[in-house]
């Protein structure tokens, strides 16, 4: 383990550094593409951070879970950057569609009950979302559940990396219920069933999710402009400082 204990500790500081340089940045407020790209750049490196942390515990499966949302990060930042100005104000203008959906379907449920608060709620929502309704007409009456159409199998293909999904539905394994999920908690001995709850060592760390996961998170530095200068410059100050 002493290799990836190494790979662990430079990436970590790789992280750190780049986050570090990411904070100098002036990020202009009327441009909603470096805004979308750098903060789904931000959350991509604290997943790959917490994704280390489990997979380094011993928990591996909990870690292909979180490499499951980093995944999901990596193609929406692909996604985008084929239309910049246009899918980025698009994620942006969704999140008063989110807010909504979340009251009307609190609503639904019965979770919020006061009628009063309900209103007020929806008034202040829809006031923020009035021109957002008026740029995307087709949002209204018909919230959508997200805040694009295509679906991950989608993306992945547009974006032309089929290896990313295949990354994703590992991960699902692990996220939803299912047998094959289940059948790393279990060892078989010769008369009993050991039931295997706690952290445990990866049976072969090379071809581990800690490996793939270690690219997916530098690429997401690398394939945009406003981003991969910044790497380059995070990656030789972690080289230079390590050696």
């Amino acid at each position: 383990m002493d290799d990836l204990v190494q790979v662990r500790d430079f990436y970590e500081y790789l992280i750190v550094t780049f986050v570090k340089e990411l904070n100098k940045l002036h990020l202009d407020i009327l441009n909603p593409y470096p805004r979308v790209e750098v903060g789904l750049a931000a959350k991509g490196m604290k997943s790959w951070r917490a994704i280390a942390v489990l997979f380094f515990g011993g928990f591996q499966e909990d870690a292909e879970i979180v490499l499951r949302s980093l995944v999901d990060v990596v193609l929406d930042m692909r996604f985008i950057s084929l239309d910049p100005k246009e899918r980025a104000e698009r994620f942006i203008d969704y999140r008063e569609i989110h807010r909504l959906r979340f009251l009307r379907r609190g609503k639904e449920l019965g979770i919020v009950t006061d009628e009063k608060e309900i209103e007020r709620l929806e008034k202040s929502i829809m006031n923020d979302a009035a021109d957002v309704l008026k740029r995307r007409p087709e949002w209204d009456g018909n919230l959508p559940k997200s805040w694009t159409s295509e679906d991950t199998a989608t993306k992945a293909r547009q974006v032309g990396e089929p290896m990313l999904y295949l990354t994703f539905m590992t991960g699902s394994t692990h996220t939803h219920p299912n047998v094959v999920g289940l059948e790393n908690y279990f060892a078989q001995g010769e008369k009993s069933v050991e039931v295997l709850a706690g952290p445990r060592t990866p049976k072969d760390v090379r071809s581990s999710s800690m490996l793939a996961c270690s690219s997916i998170a530098l690429s997401i530095m690398q394939m945009t402009s406003s981003t991969s200068s910044l790497m380059r410059g995070a990656s030789a100050h972690a080289t230079r400082s390590k050696t």
